[in-house]
């Protein structure tokens, strides 16, 4: 891996770990918003399920050459972030999982 790669590879971590929310690493990532898909969609439930697997794969390859370059501060900051960005999103499944049991 070339010195620009591993330089980009760190931007793209550090910038990855400078997002607020799960909504802004979503629009960032995409160009689509998380309200915008869900209301879009009969399944809300599957299109949360959905970000949250994009966010694991897209950090899962991260994180590999992170590991393999040994930048484990920088695994450490990508991992902290992915675990908060997936908290968000457990907290939009539980509340849409509220909003579909009331609507029955």
């Amino acid at each position: 891996m070339t010195i620009q790669e591993i330089n980009g590879l760190k931007i793209q971590a550090n910038v990855f770990c400078r997002h607020k929310n799960v909504r802004d690493w979503f629009f960032y990532r995409t160009e689509y918003t998380i309200s915008k898909i869900i209301l879009d969609a009969e399944d809300h439930w599957l299109e949360i399920d959905m970000v949250f697997e994009d966010l694991l794969n897209y950090t899962e390859g991260l994180l590999e050459v992170l590991i393999e370059l040994e930048l484990y501060e920088l695994c450490a900051k990508v991992e902290n972030q992915t675990n908060k960005l997936a908290e968000e999103l457990r907290t939009m499944s539980i509340g849409i999982n509220k909003l579909n049991k009331a609507q029955k």
